[in-house]
């Protein structure tokens, strides 16, 4: 699994745009699924910066409240 993420993330820090936009979670927070879990990440200037990894049966915004 960590092989399968470590290789999702270098794909996404190529191309952050193929994640879902999350606004209503975060400013500017992306979401890729890469089940069980699902990877949230911002893109930054030199590739991605990872948020979380959540399992994709949470409770999503309760994850991301202060």
């Amino acid at each position: 699994m960590l092989d399968r993420i470590a290789e999702t993330l270098r794909k996404l820090s190529l191309h952050p745009d193929m994640g879902r936009p999350r606004p209503e979670l975060y400013a500017e927070l992306r979401s890729f699924p890469i089940r069980p879990y699902v990877l949230y990440y911002r893109p930054v200037e030199q590739g991605i910066e990872l948020v979380r990894v959540l399992n994709a049966a949470r409770d999503m915004p309760a994850a991301f409240e202060a």
